[in-house]
C-alpha cells in the first residue's frame, strides 16, 4: 500500500513539472523588442523569459568557444537549452541587430 501511494504521488509530480514546462511556465510576463544571441551579454540574456544564470553563462562560453549562432536551433548544442524551450524563445531572439528587449507591464 505505501509502495502504491509513493508511486501515485511520484507520478503526480512528475505530471505537474512536464505540465508546466510544457505549457511555457514562466512566461507570464510580456515582453518587447528582441535579443541578439550573438551579442547579448550575460545580464541581457538574464532577461528572456525562464532564462537561469547557468544556462546565459553556458550559451556565453559556447558562443566564445564555437562563434556566433547562424540559426536559432543551433541553441540546442547548448548545455541546458531543450527544442520546447527554444520555440518558446523564437519571438523574443534574433541573430543580428541591436538588443531591445524589455518586460511590459
Amino acid at each position: 500500500m505505501k509502495r502504491i501511494i509513493v508511486v501515485s504521488v511520484s507520478v503526480l509530480l512528475v505530471s505537474l513539472f512536464l505540465g508546466s514546462v510544457l505549457q511555457g511556465g514562466g512566461f507570464d510576463k510580456q515582453y518587447a523588442g528582441y535579443l541578439n544571441i550573438n551579442t547579448a551579454t550575460y545580464e541581457q540574456l538574464l532577461m528572456l523569459p525562464d532564462m537561469g544564470e547557468n544556462m546565459a553563462r553556458n550559451l556565453i562560453e559556447y558562443r566564445e568557444a564555437n562563434g556566433p549562432f547562424s540559426s536559432v536551433n543551433g541553441l540546442i548544442k547548448v548545455k541546458g537549452f531543450w527544442y520546447t524551450y527554444i520555440d518558446q524563445l523564437r519571438p523574443y531572439v534574433r541573430l543580428e541587430g541591436e538588443n531591445t528587449l524589455r518586460a511590459v507591464e
